[in-house]
């Protein structure tokens, strides 16, 4: 009987998650359930966004995602010197805080990607400023990147290409 009652429930639970409503239902109860930031009140907008983006992988995981969906190998293979406990972590709170999605994929092997959400994308105007900056400072500095020039004219362009789509929306919206 007991057996009988784990393999429904874990067919049920295989259903709903496949199900486009349950996301919805899902997230309504997430939000509920789920202490998204350690405070209550911020002194202001910096606080915050160090409260959220603080630590050492988060932003370079939003940064590997921006372009495509990434699996956790394909993240951790990324993220030099990072390990599994703290990706796992690390991509946990990113999903709760509404920056990144995690779609499963029930397939044998399991299949789960990570993406950026629309409002993780918002993020990524800060993102490429971020990009930019470092390279001045490494260069200012003499720090040495690994990464080649013609990869940050790549980056700029893409950051280019990503503002003129992103203001595009952002106009068509308004209308």
């Amino acid at each position: 009987m007991i057996v009988f009652i784990l393999t429904s429930t874990y067919f049920f639970v295989s259903w709903l998650l496949q199900c486009n409503h349950f996301k919805l239902y899902h997230n309504l109860w997430r939000g509920l359930l789920v202490k998204k930031v350690t405070k209550d009140v911020y002194v202001c907008g910096v606080e915050l966004t160090t409260d959220i983006l603080g630590g050492k992988w988060r932003i370079m995981i939003l940064w590997y995602l921006r372009k495509k969906s990434l699996r956790f190998g394909q993240l951790k293979r990324s993220l030099k010197g990072i390990s599994e406990k703290v990706l796992s972590q690390e991509l946990k709170q990113l999903t709760e805080l509404g920056l990144i999605d995690k779609k499963v994929y029930y397939q044998k092997p399991l299949k789960v990607e990570y993406s950026l959400t629309n409002y993780g994308r918002t993020f990524l105007p800060t993102l490429y400023s971020i990009f930019e900056w470092g390279a001045h400072y490494a260069e200012i500095f003499n720090i040495p990147l690994i990464i080649d020039e013609a990869t940050i004219d790549e980056v700029l362009n893409e950051k280019e290409r990503f503002l003129l789509k992103y203001k595009n929306n952002k106009l068509e919206s308004v209308n």
